[in-house]
């Protein structure tokens, strides 16, 4: 087994990896079952931190991602490092947790700026969705 700082690198990338694309939610589920089993007293505490550094790490602009990526997963590195630290079951459990995230699920992007044109219906044609925009022939 690796040691526990290694353990907790590689769930740092994973966990970062995860806040910039569209699986966070899973993620985060992840964390909580993780921590809840782990570290139950510090759980919500820490999901509401790993909640604030995704909101900060997803609204880094391109130029900006690169440093606000890394400062946030020396971060996530401490937590998780703490976590794999506490036990061997925990230092397995975060390392398992890497290795799902690895393959998590999408839970697939919402389209946006959909057009249809020539949109023929015989009855009623419902469509929602933000910016969506629906035209007939004329």
């Amino acid at each position: 087994m690796s040691t526990s700082a290694e353990i907790a690198a590689l769930a740092g990338s994973a966990v970062i990896n995860s806040m910039v694309g569209d699986v966070w939610t899973y993620a985060r589920s992840r964390c909580g079952v993780l921590l809840g089993r782990h570290a139950p007293d510090e759980g919500d505490r820490v999901l509401a931190r790993l909640d604030a550094y995704q909101q900060a790490v997803a609204a880094a602009g391109p130029d900006e991602f690169p440093v606000v990526a890394a400062d946030f997963e020396r971060l996530v590195v401490e937590i998780f490092g703490a976590v794999a630290a506490r036990s061997c079951e925990a230092a397995e459990a975060v390392q398992a947790l890497t290795e799902e995230l690895k393959t998590a699920p999408s839970q697939g992007v919402a389209h946006s700026n959909l057009t249809y044109r020539n949109v023929k219906a015989g009855h009623d044609f419902i469509w929602s969705g933000n910016n969506t925009h629906i035209s007939g022939e004329k």
